[in-house]
């Protein structure tokens, strides 16, 4: 078998078996059940906005003001966190980044656009295209966009362009709303081409807060926006196919701000012929308000395109309750395809009182749930370990290179009603602290290593990848690409997972798999994404960073 690589080499310096739990007066399941959350330091932002840096172990944190930072040191809206060394840097914003849209370009970098109104000494960056880079972790603004956004969503399309879509024009709902869709290139980074929202849809999602929005395997893109949604063409706006609504199945459930519910594209693979299925989790009824119970239902939609006839067929939406119900969470996918469903509150809604800017969401959802997509229907949820930190409005997550999740934000984390026993934040309001929530599959012990990868893989292309085994020997039985996370307000605008082939030609005794690059750019947009190996459930111990061009 190849040598293995020599430790900490290949990914972030964090036990590949992390601590037990600490708080056992929390009633946690044994590790290997339910997984465990390590609390490991401190950002000096609150991750709002929380998108990882390709290519690296650190994550750009942005913010709405919060103004005790645990620096000391009050003026930034941005840092970066790098895992690796557990260290944060105060980054320079130009103008106000709270409420963006933000995704990542196919080279790395991250764009962020729209935002909020002039705020603590911030210019007005509603109208804003802005370019944290990677390299020289700057933060600059570049272009502005034809209208104002406040909660817009940024997607990166096959051709490198970034659709934005959605949001007002000021903040707040009933504020003037954006009817066009723009697109910007950034090899023409000067200006953006606009085109018209279909009616129905406008008239239906009303403010178009933070639109579900997806790269589909045909090029068009599926949004989805509180009860409503189409297929279109990215480029011109073309409606395709309308989405069958969901209220025919659940009635009065909607799915974006405030009610927000996170949502998720199921992995494509080879072996489901990289057919598309969207799972929402949870989210409020159309009555709901501060002490409404939110919904703890999860609707699951297959979106099957054929290709000889260029149309599009749907399942019914199918409903199952989770066991915990959840409004504002996030949904993080793992290497394995299972999902963890975590933040979050279980009674209310998203965003701030009108006295005093406190929370509108009460009973804190501690606990994540894990999804597991191929399990029978009904069997699909189990529990995990338990926080001791309430995150609440603006809390979000991640992946990181080493498939555990990092979890961040929360700044309304004060003045709600809780009857489970928990750790306050120090600072009031915002909250700082940061955690670690390691899956159960990191305790299995037929976890692979990637002992080598190529850096570039290229569409419909053969490559070699080599590992091992640390302790009991298993089978790999899939390689997969991870796309990073960009995410905000239940909403992550990059993440995708994409099965490899594995081709007949690979010798796991020796430890070699030969794979094939993926099929298309509309499958796999060119960019960064993190190669993980499965054995079963159990993803490998580190990730590559490969560039698929």
């Amino acid at each position: 078998p190849p040598p293995m690589p020599e430790d900490n080499a290949s990914y972030p310096d964090f036990p590949s078996f992390p601590p037990s739990p600490m708080m056992d007066e929390y009633g946690n399941a044994p590790k290997e059940m339910a997984g465990t959350y390590v609390h490991f330091g401190l950002g000096y932002s609150v991750a709002v906005h929380l998108s990882a840096v390709p290519g690296t172990s650190m994550y750009l944190f942005m913010e709405r003001p919060s103004g005790k930072h645990p620096d000391r040191i009050n003026w930034p809206i941005a840092g970066v966190l790098d895992l690796k060394s557990n260290t944060f840097t105060n980054l320079l914003a130009e103008d106000s980044l709270f409420c963006a849209g933000h995704t990542i370009m196919t080279d790395g970098n991250v764009v962020v656009v729209g935002g909020h109104i002039s705020k603590s000494g911030y210019k007005d960056g509603l109208s804003s295209i802005r370019i944290f880079d990677r390299n020289a972790l700057t933060l600059k603004t570049v272009a502005k966009m034809r209208y104002p956004r406040w909660y817009p969503t940024a997607t990166l399309l096959p051709g490198g362009q970034i659709l934005i879509m959605g949001g007002t024009q000021k903040p707040g709902s009933g504020t003037k709303n954006n009817v066009y869709a723009e697109v910007w290139d950034p090899a023409r980074p000067n200006t953006t081409r606009q085109y018209y929202l279909d009616y129905d849809f406008l008239r239906s999602s009303k403010d178009i807060y933070y639109p579900n929005i997806y790269l589909l395997p045909s090029g068009h893109v599926f949004v989805y926006c509180g009860s409503v949604g189409n297929i279109i063409s990215p480029l011109d706006g073309k409606l395709i196919v309308s989405v069958p609504n969901h209220m025919s199945t659940v009635r009065s459930l909607r799915f974006e701000y405030p009610y927000s519910a996170p949502s998720v594209m199921l992995p494509l693979t080879p072996e489901n012929d990289y057919t598309t299925e969207f799972v929402f989790f949870g989210g409020q009824f159309t009555y709901g308000f501060t002490t409404t119970p939110a919904s703890d239902q999860s609707l699951r939609l297959k979106v099957i395109y054929n290709n000889q006839t260029k149309q599009y067929s749907f399942s019914k939406w199918v409903v199952e309750k989770m066991g915990i119900p959840r409004v504002m969470g996030d949904a993080v996918l793992l290497p394995n395809g299972r999902v963890v469903v975590l933040n979050g509150a279980q009674q209310g809604v998203a965003g701030d009182s009108v006295k005093g800017g406190t929370s509108k969401a009460h009973q804190p959802a501690f606990t994540p749930l894990l999804y597991d997509p191929e399990a029978p229907e009904g069997n699909r949820y189990t529990t995990m370990a338990r926080s001791s930190i309430a995150r609440m409005y603006h809390s979000t997550a991640a992946l990181t290179p080493e498939g555990a999740i990092l979890v961040a934000g929360c700044d309304r984390c004060n003045f709600f009603q809780c009857s489970d026993k928990y750790s306050p934040s120090p600072w009031g309001l915002p909250e700082y602290r940061l955690e670690l929530l390691y899956p159960p599959y990191f305790y299995l012990p037929e976890r692979p290593v990637i002992v080598d990868a190529p850096s570039k893989i290229t569409y419909n292309q053969d490559f070699t990848l080599t590992f091992a085994f640390r302790q009991t020997k298993g089978s790999i039985t899939s390689a997969v690409l991870v796309a990073p996370s960009s995410t905000t307000h239940s909403t992550n605008m990059h993440q995708r997972v994409v099965g490899l082939q594995m081709l007949p030609a690979s010798n796991q005794q020796e430890g070699r798999l030969e794979l094939r690059g993926p099929p298309a750019r509309e499958v796999a947009p060119p960019g960064l994404y993190m190669l993980f190996i499965n054995c079963d459930a159990a993803y490998s111990v580190n990730s590559v960073w490969v560039t698929v061009l």
